[in-house]
């Protein structure tokens, strides 16, 4: 899939947008190499994320033992 990038575009909310999580914004930034410049305009490609059912986004903090 393809998106045209908007005035305010990050790869954070672009990735919360398509993905739903803006912690996926490495997947863009790894399908196009040339995303550090985000501009109006710009045609960038949206791979297929695949997120593991029942899995978390965010890994969860470790627990403190004494």
């Amino acid at each position: 899939m393809f998106y045209i990038v908007e005035d305010g575009d990050t790869l954070a909310k672009i990735a919360d947008k398509f993905y739903g999580d803006r912690i996926f914004w490495q997947i863009i930034y790894d399908a196009n190499q040339d995303a550090l410049v985000l501009e109006r305009g710009v045609i960038i490609f949206i791979p297929p994320c695949i997120k593991v059912h029942g899995a978390s986004s965010a890994p969860k903090p470790l627990k403190r033992t004494k």
